[in-house]
């Protein structure tokens, strides 16, 4: 009960994550189910539903709470067709500037699958707690999160200048280019 009341002090710090409050508890509480309609929409497309539902199963045996986290978020997605789905949502292979409740500063990064890659600034897995709650998220759209270290965050996107379906309908930016060093 007292990490219960603890999120949600962290989480009250602001009238407007009211909406997304639920999903750090589940995080934090994974037998008490958050309810689906507070939280902010997500979209994903079938292709990334399809690959992640698997990767969630395969690795959910283990019991993460990454992969709980990603277990619940893909039950409450709305899944598009990549034709369909919003262009400013973040999907797998978009890049996403957002910002967390406890840095001063924006950071941009490429939410990718755990295989081929490599951590770096310029890319986030999706088995990390905050590349689940970036999961389907539009800009403007706030998400709690649960760090690796058990630090609640609450994360912002604040645009999504590329994302792959956007590109190939035509309708997005180029593909992002990141300096290296």
């Amino acid at each position: 009960m007292v990490a219960l009341s603890l999120i949600r002090s962290v989480l009250h710090e602001s009238s407007e994550l009211d909406a997304a409050r639920p999903a750090a508890l589940a995080t934090v509480l994974p037998h008490q189910r958050a309810q689906d309609d507070l939280l902010p929409p997500i979209y994903v497309t079938e292709t990334d539903y399809e690959r992640l539902r698997g990767l969630a199963d395969r690795r959910g045996g283990r019991g993460t709470p990454v992969t709980r986290f990603l277990a619940a978020e893909l039950d409450r997605a709305h899944v598009c067709a990549p034709e369909a789905i919003p262009g400013d949502a973040v999907t797998m292979g978009s890049q996403v500037v957002f910002r967390i409740s406890t840095a001063e500063e924006e950071r941009a990064t490429v939410l990718a699958y755990p295989l081929p890659y490599l951590p770096s600034r310029e890319h986030l897995s999706i088995l990390t707690p905050l590349g689940v709650a970036l999961l389907g998220l539009r800009p403007a759209c706030r998400m709690p999160f649960m760090s690796p270290e058990g630090i609640p965050g609450i994360v912002q996107v604040e645009q999504v200048p590329f994302q792959p379906e956007a590109w190939q309908r035509g309708d997005g930016a180029e593909a992002p280019a990141f300096e290296s060093g």
